[in-house]
């Protein structure tokens, strides 16, 4: 069996083994696209008005956390480095992200969930949208099989392991984020050295079975910034609202979980842009959200499909987002994952152009 095939404009890949072997997999496979990450991530720095040594310090001690507290995610960050021939600290600038919280690389996602007495077979359906701003990030679909015998599937910038979009494990938990960003929230960069600059759902792909462990992996994980996740498993799904500080879980009400790029816990809503500020985040909840719930109980995957490549709103607050303006944002790539077929059906583009989609 082929170890990678073409999707779009990146790469399924298969990898297996320890995390070093299967970052070494992965640079081999697609070096050329990590080193165009590498090449859009300087150009974005190079902008910036920190200074670059300042920069470099923060990465520093943001790789001696990681050293201490995951040090699979630092071994698979050398495999991609001698697999894909590229520096080692160029894959530290495109695998730490405090590009992010400085907010010099927007991210903007959208998370869609149907489960259960909202769709048409009772199946659960979770759909990711990554939009980026800027540049195109090149992406990578990842199966992972684990020395232990574990299982996951993932989607990723090529050469980046430290925040997948969204994922499935073999336990059937699922999950999806979206950033929240606002001037409201402060991130503190003395944490550099003991906190993840983002919480990173590969490690709860690999750590958690079920809701209740991920969610339990948030309130201890060390973090610099919040973040909005959307679980499911096979007995349920929910809608997971963090702060630097805190965990705020919703469970799918009648079936049905929408988030973007805002909170909508009332104890938290005021870290939020307003609507004036952000209308895109509440456009693409509030479309998604009429959509689901005027189909409920008959959504089916089509459904799924045409929410994802919704284009209401348009052009620029769309679900489905275009470039309609420099560094506007883009849809990256679309998910959709079927959790009781064990399957995640992704396009590397936005999904009202694709031509083929890969799913597993």
């Amino acid at each position: 069996m082929d170890i990678f095939s073409r999707v779009g404009s990146g790469y399924l890949l298969r990898v297996r083994g320890s995390e070093f072997e299967q970052g070494k997999q992965q640079g081999e496979q697609a070096a050329h696209l990590i080193a165009a990450n590498v090449v859009r991530f300087k150009k974005s720095l190079a902008q910036f008005k920190m200074m670059q040594s300042e920069y470099q310090d923060l990465i520093r001690k943001n790789l001696g956390f990681l050293e201490k507290a995951e040090p699979g995610v630092v071994a698979e960050m050398k495999g991609i480095s001698e697999g894909a021939n590229i520096p080692f600290e160029d894959i530290l600038l495109i695998n730490i992200p405090l590009y992010f919280i400085l907010r010099w690389l927007p991210q903007e996602c959208s998370s869609i969930l149907a489960r259960g007495q909202a769709t048409f077979d009772g199946k659960t359906y979770l759909v990711k949208n990554r939009d980026m701003g800027g540049d195109r990030v090149e992406h990578v679909i990842l199966h992972r099989e684990y020395e232990d015998g574990g299982v996951s599937i993932e989607v990723n910038g090529a050469g980046i392991v430290t925040y997948p979009g969204s994922g499935l494990n073999k336990h059937g938990l699922a999950v999806s984020t979206s950033g929240v960003w606002s001037k409201q929230m402060t991130f503190d960069l003395n944490r550099a050295d003991s906190a993840h600059a983002l919480l990173n759902a590969r490690l709860i792909l690999e750590k958690c079975r079920d809701i209740h462990e991920a969610i339990d992996y948030l309130k201890a994980e060390k973090r610099m910034s919040g973040m909005n996740f959307v679980f499911a498993d096979h007995k349920q799904a929910a809608a997971v609202e963090v702060t630097v500080d805190n965990v705020y879980v919703s469970p799918d009400e009648d079936g049905i979980i929408v988030r973007s790029n805002h909170y909508l816990t009332p104890d938290i809503a005021h870290l939020n842009q307003s609507g004036e500020t952000y209308p895109s985040s509440y456009r693409r909840y509030e479309r998604a959200t009429s959509y689901l719930m005027q189909k409920h109980g008959q959504i089916k995957f089509q459904d799924m499909l045409e929410i994802a490549s919704d284009h209401e709103h348009g052009p620029i607050n769309t679900i489905c987002r275009h470039s309609v303006e420099e560094g506007g944002a883009v849809t990256i790539y679309t998910s959709i994952t079927v959790l009781e077929d064990s399957q995640v059906w992704t396009t590397l583009t936005n999904p009202c152009e694709a031509l083929r989609v890969a799913y597993i």
